[in-house]
């Protein structure tokens, strides 16, 4: 009987020590563009700069946005877009992500957007409008932002 007590106290002891213990601050920052159903942050970049997409009630499509360390939004559509999809961001603020061109019979297709808001369509190969050409494409996209080549207005990508 005295042992189950005493287990009892020490049980109670360790609990109440572990609640004392306290947690690294933390902060979360809410991301909500404007006239947004939905917003999806996709990535942050070292800087603290977001990329992500978000539902438009406005527009009825699914658009980017990339949030500077201030706060501030920028949103925008690539090419014919019907949707834009933002994957990535780098520290440069370039931004990787792909949409459907409304121009092409909503072929998924991948873009880079500059820092300066510059954006460059590209197709991966053999791409049209399957869902796998979409994950080739995401493919490419991570392959140009972790080898740190570009895509020339052309569309087609080189080493930097």
């Amino acid at each position: 009987m005295r042992l189950r007590i005493l287990n009892t106290l020490l049980g109670l002891w360790t609990l109440l020590l572990g609640l004392t213990h306290t947690a690294p601050a933390q902060s979360f920052t809410v991301v909500d563009a404007p006239n947004a159903s939905g917003t999806l942050a996709s990535s942050i970049n070292g800087s603290g700069d977001v990329t992500g997409s978000f539902g438009d009630q406005s527009q009825s499509k699914g658009r980017g946005f990339v949030r500077d360390r201030n706060g501030n939004i920028t949103v925008f559509d690539a090419p014919n877009a019907l949707y834009t999809q933002c994957n990535s961001i780098n520290d440069g603020g370039d931004v990787m992500g792909y949409f459907w061109d409304a121009s092409q019979s909503n072929k998924g297709r991948g873009f880079v957007r500059d820092q300066n808001g510059n954006i460059t369509a590209f197709d991966a190969p053999n791409a049209s409008f399957r869902e796998a050409s979409a994950s080739t494409m995401v493919e490419t996209l991570r392959d140009i932002s972790t080898t740190g080549a570009r895509v020339t207005t052309d569309g087609v990508s080189c080493a930097t």
